[in-house]
C-alpha cells in the first residue's frame, strides 16, 4: 500500500460517489481541491469528511457507547487536550505541506517477503484504505500463511463486525500458530 496511490484511489472513488448522488456541495469541494497530492494540509480533511459521509451510507456504525468518554475524561480540559492532541497528530500524519509521514508510506518498497504469517482484515466499504489497493499489496506478499479477510458493511472506522473479524483471526488463525510455536 502506497500512500500516494491510496489517496488517489480515495479521491477518485469519493468524487464518483458524490457525482452519482448529485451531491453538488461535495463535488464542488472535491473539484476545488483537485487531484492529490496536496500542499495544503486541509486537503486531506476535506476528502476525509466526504469519504466518511459516503462510507456511512454503506456501513454499520459503531455503537455510540464506544465514543462516550469515561467520567474522568468528560471535562472541558480533557476535551481541549484531546482536540490539541488530535490536531498535533493530524499535522504529523499529513504535514503542513502534504509532506507528513503519510506521504512517505510505501509498504511494498519496504519488502514483500515475510517469515511470519501475514493477515489483513479489511473493511469492504473502506474508502480511505481502499480494498483494491490493500488486496493488490496483499497479493504481492510472500508468507508461510496469509489471509485477506474482507469484512462486509465495514469502512475505515471500527465497528462491531470489524472487531469480531479481528477477534476471529486472532483466535482461529494466530493463537494456534502461537501455541504451536510455544511448545
Amino acid at each position: 500500500m502506497n500512500g500516494h496511490d491510496n489517496q488517489q484511489a480515495t479521491y477518485t472513488r469519493v468524487l464518483a460517489l458524490a457525482r452519482a448522488a448529485d451531491d453538488k456541495d461535495s463535488v464542488a469541494k472535491l473539484e476545488a481541491l483537485g487531484v492529490p497530492p496536496w500542499t495544503n494540509p486541509r486537503g486531506f480533511g476535506i476528502l476525509r469528511r466526504a469519504d466518511r459521509k459516503y462510507e456511512a451510507l454503506q456501513t454499520d456504525a459503531a455503537p455510540k457507547s464506544w465514543w462516550v468518554p469515561a467520567p474522568e475524561y468528560a471535562t472541558p480540559k480533557s476535551s481541549a487536550d484531546m482536540e490539541a492532541g488530535d490536531d498535533y497528530s493530524y499535522l504529523q500524519f499529513v504535514g503542513r505541506k502534504g509532506d507528513g509521514m503519510f506521504s512517505h508510506i510505501d509498504l511494498p518498497a519496504l519488502g514483500t517477503t515475510f517469515d511470519v504469517p501475514f493477515f489483513i482484515v479489511q473493511g469492504s466499504e473502506d474508502l480511505l484504505t481502499t480494498p483494491d489497493i490493500a488486496k493488490r499489496y496483499f497479493d504481492s506478499i510472500t508468507a508461510p500463511q496469509k489471509e485477506f479477510v474482507l469484512v462486509p458493511r465495514t469502512g475505515h472506522d471500527p465497528n462491531r463486525a470489524m472487531l469480531d473479524a479481528q477477534f476471529r483471526v486472532l483466535k482461529q488463525r494466530i493463537a494456534p500458530i502461537a501455541n504451536a510455536t510455544a511448545r
